[in-house]
């Protein structure tokens, strides 16, 4: 009797929890926040997975502009391709002009000289309708022309140029040399642009010294868009600042570097709109398996997905509709304060990987130093293990 006492005990328990859950808890938006999907906002959305035409150093602005906007022409096909199935917004991948591998003085004639983003707030700025003026900027003049005639929302990564400011002790050459992402409107205006917070091994680019949400609502769509890139999706800055202000969709540009079996982009982004509740358009380069993977992933569901498992570059066009619950907001009118700022020198940083094999019945300590942080971790291996491993 008490077993069955016991067992209706629990159930009454489990129900009530249920209860608890289903109520409104006080000052919670969840419920009216994320409604069911029919009564969500819709837009159809294109990831394009590309393998770049890649440059290298030594080149000059001639042979740098003449790649760039070769890459262009190609993406013009793809962004053709996305508008002919009805894409509203089309997501491009990082690096996707030049290639990787610069250094600071190669990535040099790839810089565009792009407006501030106070003048984007109060100016509408279309660089397709004046080439005189964006003579240090024509890779982004001929993106703008791509966005207008297409009739689509492009969002692109390239290379920018930042003069530092008169107090700032560095960099020595003048200038700040960022790893900006824009987005382009329908008509070729220039919406926003962003600074990737986190470089992963890019010698070519600086940190920025300091950081705000940045995004973008477009003229036509009724939604409001976060921006990041590649390396940013694995830390809290910069989505989390647009999450606290209502966004739940973001474009993504990436040029990954895939670890099997945990690290695959496809999975990481999977992960990561479930973990936010959020919707993200993901263009990764297509180069190989190694740095694959794009998709629209929403709310932890895969919508459309693409992983090239070999060695030759692919270009896939992924077009979905996307549903969308996030707040619509106005444009910034200029960044608001930083909550936090890096340090002005010695910003030219990448993450150290050290790697150590295991064997059977081995144990031990792994260390590994950045900057100022080092890490440890104790490992120990198991009895059965039957081959070795690098870790």
């Amino acid at each position: 009797m008490t077993t069955q006492h016991d067992a209706i005990a629990a159930l009454l328990c489990t129900l009530a929890l249920v209860l608890v859950a289903l109520m409104p808890v006080a000052g919670s938006t969840r419920s009216a926040t994320f409604p069911t999907a029919s009564a969500g906002r819709r837009y159809r959305a294109a990831a394009v997975e590309r393998a770049p035409i890649v440059g290298h150093d030594g080149m000059d602005v001639a042979a740098a502009e003449k790649l760039m906007l070769a890459n262009l022409d190609e993406i013009n096909v793809a962004v053709g391709m996305a508008a002919g199935r009805g894409a509203d917004l089309v997501v491009l991948p990082e690096d996707n002009l030049y290639g990787a591998g610069y250094s600071a003085a190669g990535i040099a004639p790839f810089l565009a000289i792009l407006p501030a983003a106070r003048q984007l707030a109060d100016h509408v700025i279309v660089p397709c309708t004046n080439a005189t003026m964006w003579a240090d900027a024509v890779a982004a003049a001929r993106a703008s022309c791509i966005a207008r005639d297409h009739g689509v929302v492009l969002v692109l990564d390239m290379a920018e140029q930042v003069a530092s400011l008169p107090n700032e002790r560095c960099p020595p050459i003048g200038y700040w040399a960022y790893n900006t992402q824009i987005a382009l409107d329908a008509d070729g205006r220039l919406l926003a642009k962003y600074h990737k917070l986190h470089l992963y091994y890019e010698a070519q680019f600086d940190v920025p010294t300091t950081w705000a949400p940045v995004w973008f609502t477009p003229a036509k769509l009724d939604v409001t868009f976060g921006m990041m890139v590649c390396f940013d999706l694995l830390f809290a800055r910069p989505a989390i600042g647009d999450i606290a202000a209502g966004i739940t969709d973001f474009v993504f540009s990436s040029f990954w570097v895939n670890e099997p079996p945990l690290l695959t982009l496809p999975a990481v982004l999977r992960g990561w709109s479930s973990a936010h509740n959020a919707s993200i358009v993901a263009a990764g380069t297509g180069s190989s398996w190694y740095n694959s993977g794009s998709g629209l992933f929403s709310r932890g569901k895969t919508l459309a997905s693409w992983y090239n498992p070999g060695w030759q570059g692919e270009t896939q066009v992924l077009v979905r509709d996307v549903v969308t619950f996030g707040a619509v907001l106005p444009p910034l009118a200029a960044p608001p304060p930083s909550p936090f700022r890096f340090p002005a020198c010695g910003k030219r940083s990448s993450p150290m990987v050290t790697t150590f094999n295991v064997t059977a019945s081995s144990s031990g300590t792994a260390t590994a130093h950045a900057g100022g942080v080092t890490c440890t971790a104790r490992y120990r291996v198991s009895e059965t293990s039957t081959a070795s491993e690098i870790y």
